[in-house]
């Protein structure tokens, strides 16, 4: 039997789309864990950094990010424990895999020649964060991300001109504004998948 495809129309073509980034957009709303978790982790060890400057203690500032290892561990047994009622992934979800596993290439790369040139990471790591974030936001059509990924790239260019210190403060304030809030208001839309297209 001679089976023939049958040419989407432009309507029915936009509709299967925006389904799928409906479907996206709730599942990440139920991941929105990744947003909160890493905003949260992010501006406390910004904060103990901060501290840890201003106090002159004998404890390295940068000490204060063995904590995202932590949350790393524990995120990572999050995802296992998800995975196990694993949901089909759409062309979204593999295309937000790829951003951010480019994001987590860059960031070490940041990190190794930031620590070879012996000076801080945090603006070139606020301007790649910024960058992922807003494709995502892009990709999933929720301006919260879209506005937070202009916000840390925003904070990421300032900070090339500020001492260390501020440069800490500016990190805590971009993460509040790039991850916490999306991923609060992701927490809010996600109940409905009602997300503000972007």
């Amino acid at each position: 039997m001679n089976m023939e495809n049958t040419p989407l129309t432009h309507e029915e073509s936009l509709s299967i789309i925006q389904r799928m980034i409906s479907e996206a957009q709730g599942a990440v709303a139920k991941d929105s864990f990744d947003f909160i978790l890493w905003g949260w982790a992010l501006v406390a060890a910004s904060i103990i950094h901060y501290i840890l400057l201003v106090a002159n203690t004998s404890i390295p500032p940068p000490s204060a990010y063995l904590l995202l290892g932590v949350c790393g561990i524990y995120a990572w047994l999050h995802h296992r424990n998800e995975n196990k009622q694993e949901r089909v992934k759409t062309h979204i979800d593999t295309i937000l895999i790829y951003i951010w596993s480019a994001f987590g290439f860059a960031l070490f790369i940041a990190m190794f020649f930031a620590g070879v040139a012996q000076v801080s990471p945090i603006p070139i790591i606020l301007l790649i964060a910024g960058q992922a974030t807003f494709i995502s936001g892009g990709v999933l059509k929720f301006r919260p991300l879209v506005v937070g990924g202009v916000v840390l790239g925003f904070f990421g260019a300032i900070a090339w001109f500020l001492p260390e210190q501020w440069q800490v403060v500016m990190q805590a304030g971009a993460y509040l504004a790039g991850y916490l809030l999306p991923g609060y208001i992701l927490i809010r839309k996600g109940k409905t998948a009602d997300v503000q297209p972007a």
